[in-house]
């Protein structure tokens, strides 16, 4: 039988990709999954957020074992997509933004070129500050740290439907816990305000009593089992990150690939304005946010 062909993705422009690519062959190894499957994986990074040189994101270890076809894609490569596929779209102007040098929009874009041109039947995208692990707390306030099988439980469910999103525990937005002790509730308070206007995930409370605002996993999720996400406000929430595309659907010219403005981030609630006829479900998994690598 012809194993599914996988595409992992790493959207990274820090080192800590590494860690959490070996984290991800272990959890894969411990299921299982590098034997059922043919994986690829794709780092699409860009080094000029830290002043880091494209050998800073070279995978070794375990995750080299798991993944043998690593491709390596970085912002010098979208002129090169873009004379590869030019006469295929009829847009042209629009093929500069969705591959302009730096942005997540144009990564991930670059991630889906090489994962459709690979011939991948699936393809999952995973953060370097999201681990494969989760919190559960306790009556008596203590965790309890359970191990996450994010790929087997998306790939699971893919085969079926059009995209799959995971949930994620800890903080939801990288918000600074000392934003506290440093800014006046009420200042805080207009500040939530303001920004909660466009944004999808700021909302006027976001910046009020930010240390209890920590999300741990639910049983209950967990038990409850794979649901369909349905629009709010015409937009289906997607989380970055954790999020799986059954690259059927991106073939059949269903699901657009990431845009957003220049400048801006956005990229995820903006493809969750265009998927009215694309079947999105939320997989009960969870990985911890780790924005500050605490």
């Amino acid at each position: 039988m012809n194993k599914k062909k996988v595409a992992v993705v790493f959207s990274t422009g820090r080192k800590t990709v590494h860690p959490v690519a070996n984290m991800l062959a272990k959890s894969m190894r411990r299921h299982g999954h590098d034997e059922r499957f043919d994986l690829d994986l794709i780092i699409s990074y860009d080094p000029s957020f830290y002043g880091l040189s494209p050998e800073d994101f070279r995978i070794q270890g375990e995750a080299a074992e798991v993944f043998p076809d690593v491709v390596y894609t970085g912002p010098n490569d979208g002129s090169v997509i873009i004379e590869r596929i030019r006469d295929l779209v009829k847009d042209r102007d629009g093929l500069d933004v969705l591959f302009k040098p730096r942005g997540y929009c144009t990564q991930k874009n670059r991630a889906l070129f090489h994962a459709l041109k690979r011939g991948n039947d699936h393809i999952l995208f995973l953060d370097d500050d999201e681990y494969f692990v989760a919190p559960f707390q306790d009556r008596d306030g203590s965790l309890e740290w359970r191990a996450q099988d994010v790929f087997g439980e998306h790939m699971m469910l893919q085969t079926g439907t059009d995209i799959t999103n995971g949930s994620h525990t800890r903080y939801f937005s990288p918000v600074p816990s000392e934003i506290d002790t440093r800014l006046e509730e009420g200042l805080r308070e207009r500040l939530g305000r303001i920004l909660a206007l466009g944004n999808e995930t700021i909302t006027p409370t976001t910046f009020i009593n930010t240390r209890q605002d920590v999300r741990y996993g639910s049983d209950d999720f967990l038990e409850e089992g794979p649901y369909e996400i349905t629009p709010v406000e015409g937009v289906k929430p997607l989380n970055g990150g954790n999020f799986a595309i059954n690259l059927a659907a991106m073939r059949e010219g269903r699901i657009p690939p990431y845009f957003n403005p220049i400048g801006a981030r956005g990229e995820d609630a903006i493809l969750g304005m265009q998927l009215d006829d694309v079947e999105v479900m939320r997989v009960p998994v969870y990985t911890f946010h780790d924005p500050f690598q605490k």
